[in-house]
């Protein structure tokens, strides 16, 4: 846990995390790029590994997303986003802080899986 937490999560809190993941995995691949923005704060950020920056801001969020569909279906492959390994802590009284594992499945047309990012 981190320093500036009391107790660990309730089971309802780390289940809220799941699903929270898990709906922004279904909405990024299904191109609901504005509703996986949403997923959001106004000011949120994503980062990853395989990006250059983070993608801040709705606006932004909802921009990156619809280039990870689109550039998806230009190549063909259908995207699944895979997240294990969570682990959620408190991050003061009102965040948390959240890391996992993802990998990102792509499957082409009539073709066998892969696995990327």
């Amino acid at each position: 846990m981190s320093p500036d937490s009391d107790a660990p999560l309730d089971a309802a809190t780390l289940a809220q995390v799941h699903q929270l993941y898990g709906a922004q995995s279904h909405l990024i691949d299904g191109g609901r790029a504005r509703e996986w923005a949403a997923t959001f704060t106004a000011d949120g950020e994503f980062h990853s590994p395989t990006y250059p920056a983070p993608v801040t801001g709705t606006a932004e969020l909802a921009a990156f997303a619809e280039r990870f569909f689109s550039g998806a279906r230009a190549a063909g492959v259908t995207p699944r986003h895979v997240i294990t390994n969570i682990v959620a802590e408190r991050s003061g009284t009102r965040a948390l802080r959240v890391r996992a594992y993802l990998q990102i499945v792509s499957t082409p047309a009539g073709g066998s899986p892969a696995w990327t990012g």
